[in-house]
């Protein structure tokens, strides 16, 4: 329902132009007005988005009972979502471990803590080794310290381990595009 309305703003924003011209300042104003709008609009639009998500993987959650969830993080709006949905799943199943990895992480490394602690674990640098080591460590065949490239809290301190880079890349498995593992792959979603 908010689609249209954002368009319109949309198209009377691209509109705007510098101008002396009282008439048009006072028209600028009011699309200040508009700008406000759409950007209350648009996190009406996230939230819901947001919600929806978490339906979703909670219903993924029910029926493959994971020992573990990941995130991806990346720079942009999708980092709240990210946040707010790992959030919304930790609240509603504290046990379940919940890690992140990714670009983001790449480039903030422990500081990404003081933005939020909902992460069991951040993952840095390449993940190849590590995916392994936390699926070893959620179902307690190892510890924490044993896996590479990570980022954790222990006893509210940051805690870091050793980084492994991948030598041989020609050693690694070819990547599983699977409609399983990947459900959007299926039609193009």
């Amino acid at each position: 329902k908010y689609i249209p309305k954002l368009r319109y703003l949309y198209k009377e924003l691209s509109s705007v132009r510098e101008t002396n011209n009282i008439a048009e300042i006072i028209n600028s104003k009011r699309l200040g007005i508009h700008l406000r709008l759409m950007d209350y609009l648009l996190k009406r639009v996230r939230t819901k988005n947001d919600y929806l998500i978490f339906y979703e993987i909670e219903e993924m959650i029910k029926k493959e009972k994971p020992d573990y969830l990941g995130f991806k993080l990346w720079l942009g709006d999708g980092l709240d979502s990210s946040i707010k949905i790992a959030s919304l799943i930790k609240r509603k199943y504290p046990n379940l471990k919940i890690y992140a990895g990714g670009p983001l992480i790449d480039l903030v490394k422990e500081t990404f803590y003081q933005k939020t602690k909902v992460f069991d674990a951040i993952a840095y640098g390449e993940g190849e080794e590590t995916i392994v080591g936390l699926a070893n460590y959620s179902i307690g065949k190892t510890v924490l310290k044993n896996v590479p490239n990570l980022i954790y809290l222990e006893n509210r301190k940051i805690k870091k381990t050793e980084e492994l880079r991948i030598l041989d890349l020609n050693s690694l498995s070819l990547p599983v595009y699977d409609s399983n593992i990947y459900p959007s792959m299926v039609n193009d979603q």
